[in-house]
């Protein structure tokens, strides 16, 4: 601003600072959170209209540009040696920091400044390209829906610290939009019994980093989420809901299968300028959406008798457009009748049954804990679970599946578990199946609880909502006819199996394409040294020789070559 106001011109560099910056970048053996290529560095230098100094904080000293103009102490004398602040500005705070310092330079119409909107706008095109796995083959695209693992707080862990959860994998915390009077700003909320549970590294206000958005968060109970679903000595299966219940199990607990909830807000996204990633469908949610078809006093009259409540035992009014008063009601009174019906929708205690007509005269999705993890689970255990559930008996009021348990012990390995090897090569780790077998490992990756090792067994509920998350149109019988579902299946896995080996192809492809273009870039970037040119020259040779090699696309008439051609 002073500049501005003086008519001082804006910094310009000379071709040796620009170098030097790039030297120092190469030299420079200090970790950093992101360290941007020279390419990268050279627009970054260019194109910010202040110069970037600071003191010398290597031992090491710079060879190719040690006597750059500017680049000096106060009594003139150069500064050959590595200077740590202008690379950690330079690569922590205007390269990685770009999005946030964005809305800053926008909202104040900063001139000057246009560079760190267009690298903000390029870091998110490679993001979503990253997170959509896009990619171009002859002017075609092919699009998945996954999300990409984000590995970059796994890369910074130092010894001793623990690891909640790997990228992407089931295990680790389920994330949950919003926000408890606990949490403030750049915090998330943990189970009391998950942080018992993982040993206690988990306190109040300790710093934990996550996959998404990536920055640390400090953590804070809230009793209001999910808790831990951990596995016995026994063989027994349970979430666990209250610290009473953790000291009564703990002692038996042989492995935490998933570590529960962790609640966040958007607005942690929103200040770091990240894309919202999915979150399971939880009672939150469920709530919101009853409460969007609960907009006429016959649908609220319905509600309630599928409750077999009275209607006076519902809170006042509708969820939204409905008046207390013939008079109407004021803004604010309406606001707090909306809060009070999703508190009393997130918190109401149902069954299966009254779910399930809810579900069907409302249009909302199946609430928890109902909605089982069958994203987690492979599709290859599907005809499995159908045929333990075609012989499966009712006993005591749950529903027994035979042979699940059989000799089941913790540290039993199952070599050969029945099913050929899944197109990846290898089974999901989460799993677990060649320790616990197909039926008990298809059972835990679904969330499903079950008591003992003598027999697998669970409530008649859940047996409905497996047959009817198995294709059966039953809604009174808990087992399942064999040839309807099972014909259903086999259909599903013929398309499953499919699609792997298409995902696979076209990832040994590139990977294949990747490796023979940096050998080839290596070899002409070697050469280019030899003769004595610059880093510019050096990375545009090695460019120009990784771009002769070309991308052959997919193999003629494979699964791969039908996806573009339909």
């Amino acid at each position: 601003m002073i500049r501005r106001e003086l008519g001082i011109g804006r910094y310009v560099p000379t071709t040796p600072e620009v170098e030097r910056v790039k030297e120092e970048f190469g030299l420079y053996r200090v970790g950093l959170q992101y360290k941007p290529p020279p390419e990268e560095v050279e627009v970054i230098v260019r194109a910010c209209p202040v110069m970037i100094n600071g003191e010398e904080t290597e031992k090491q000293e710079c060879a190719g540009y040690k006597e750059v103009r500017n680049i000096v102490n106060s009594n003139n004398a150069p500064r050959t040696r590595i200077r740590g602040g202008v690379l950690l500005v330079i690569g922590e705070g205007l390269c990685l920091k770009a999005p946030k310092i964005q809305k800053h330079t926008e909202r104040l119409e900063i001139p000057g400044w246009e560079f760190i909107s267009e690298k903000s706008s390029l870091d998110r095109w490679k993001q979503r390209k990253q997170e959509s796995d896009e990619w171009e083959d002859e002017g075609l695209f092919f699009r998945r829906k996954e999300l990409q693992k984000n590995d970059k707080y796994m890369q910074d862990v130092i010894a001793g610290r623990p690891v909640f959860g790997e990228p992407g994998e089931p295990g680790g915390f389920r994330l949950r939009y919003g926000r408890s009077r606990a949490t403030g700003l750049a915090a998330a909320g943990i189970n009391p019994v998950s942080m018992q549970a993982h040993g206690g590294f988990l306190s109040v206000g300790t710093q934990m980093k996550t996959e998404r958005p990536g920055k640390a968060c400090a953590v804070t109970p809230c009793v209001d989420i999910d808790g831990p679903t951990v596995l016995l000595r026994d063989g027994s299966f349970r979430r666990v809901s209250t610290l009473e219940e953790w000291e009564r199990f703990s002692s038996e607990v042989i492995r935490i299968w998933d570590s529960g909830e962790m609640l966040s807000g958007f607005g942690e996204f929103l200040e770091n300028n990240k894309s919202l990633v999915p979150s399971g469908y939880n009672r939150d949610w469920w709530a919101a959406d009853l409460a969007n078809s609960l907009d006429h006093p016959d649908k609220v009259g319905g509600f309630a008798k599928i409750l077999g409540i009275d209607r006076s035992e519902l809170p006042p009014g509708m969820p939204f457009n409905g008046a207390i008063e013939r008079g109407g009601e004021s803004a604010l009174d309406r606001s707090w009748r909306h809060r009070d019906w999703i508190l009393y929708l997130r918190d109401l205690e149902i069954g299966w049954d009254v779910a399930r007509s809810l579900v069907m005269e409302y249009g909302t999705a199946v609430p928890p804990p109902w909605n089982l993890w069958w994203s987690d689970m492979p599709m290859s255990f599907a005809p499995t679970i159908i045929d333990a559930m075609v012989e499966s008996s009712i006993d005591e009021g749950g529903l027994r599946l035979h042979g699940g348990a059989s000799n089941w012990s913790p540290d039993t390995y199952i070599g050969d578990i029945g099913l050929p090897a899944p197109s990846t090569g290898t089974w999901p780790k989460w799993t677990m199946v060649h320790n616990h077998g197909i039926l008990k490992s298809a059972l835990m990756t679904l969330g499903v609880e079950h008591p003992t090792t003598v027999k697998i067994s669970s409530s008649r509920r859940n047996g409905r909502v497996w047959s009817r998350g198995l294709g059966s149109r039953s809604a009174t019988v808990p087992c399942i006819s064999q040839s309807k579902p099972g014909r259903i299946s086999t259909t599903e896995l013929t398309v499953s199996t499919k699609r792997g080996s298409f995902g696979r192809g076209k990832k040994e492809r590139q990977k294949d394409l990747d490796h023979r273009r940096s050998v080839v870039r290596m070899k002409a970037e070697t050469a280019e040294r030899r003769e004595g040119l610059g880093i510019d020259d050096t990375d545009a040779a090695g460019k120009a020789a990784a771009d002769e090699i070309e991308n052959p696309g997919p193999r003629q008439g494979s699964l791969e070559e039908s996806q573009y051609a339909h």
